[in-house]
């Protein structure tokens, strides 16, 4: 006996260059807005916005878009060390959480 997944595709978008970004999760808050975190080695662009890592090292994203897929903002955050366990998020209690594990120090980006 075979099953059939039939799902609606309401909303896609495509981010990031052709550079080193990795997505590491997506997550959506209580307004149905969805928060893309991931990962970047030295330097990306996101939605046209540059992220710098002063440290040439890993970086963290974190993209906002809305509920019907619009870009709305992104922030950084830098290491200057590598990690050991890519970022992961999830959403509680109106907040979004990140962990990781790294060696180094994060910064709050640019």
């Amino acid at each position: 006996m075979s099953h059939f997944l039939h799902a609606q595709c309401t909303s896609m978008k495509a981010a990031g260059s052709a550079m080193s970004e990795d997505v590491r999760a997506v997550v959506q808050d209580i307004s149905g807005n969805m928060y893309v975190v991931g990962q970047f080695n030295k330097n990306t662009e996101i939605e046209g916005v540059a992220l710098v890592n002063p440290y040439a090292s890993n970086s963290i994203f974190i993209a906002k878009y809305s509920y019907n897929g619009l870009f709305l903002s992104v922030a950084q955050i830098d290491c200057n060390g590598d990690f050991a366990v890519p970022p992961r998020a999830a959403w509680l209690n109106n907040n979004l959480y990140i962990a990781l594990t790294l060696s180094g120090t994060l910064y709050q980006g640019s």
